[in-house]
């Protein structure tokens, strides 16, 4: 048998996004997220949405726990901005 050679699998671009809208039915979790739009208050252009099972979605919170932990424990802690009221339209 021949060598296997390994076949080259593209890596998708990395994007840059500052919002995350999260969603989910019984099945599954649905991530989108987004870059907001500086001279537009409050409109985002959509940049990558994903969809997982909820196992998944636990595993992805568990990773990302994991690495926020030691994150911080290298750089400091990290502080979110101040989340914006939410405005009444009328």
């Amino acid at each position: 048998m021949a060598d296997a050679k390994p076949v080259p699998v593209p890596v998708p671009e990395a994007r840059f996004t500052n919002v995350a809208f999260v969603q989910h039915t019984q099945l599954e979790f649905y991530f989108r997220f987004g870059q907001l739009v500086p001279d537009q208050p409050g409109v985002a252009s959509l940049v990558a949405s994903l969809v997982m099972t909820p196992q998944h979605a636990k595993l992805l919170l568990a990773a990302l726990s994991d690495n926020i932990e030691r994150y911080e424990a290298r750089f400091g802690e990290i502080k979110p901005p101040p989340m914006p009221k939410p405005e009444l339209v009328q």
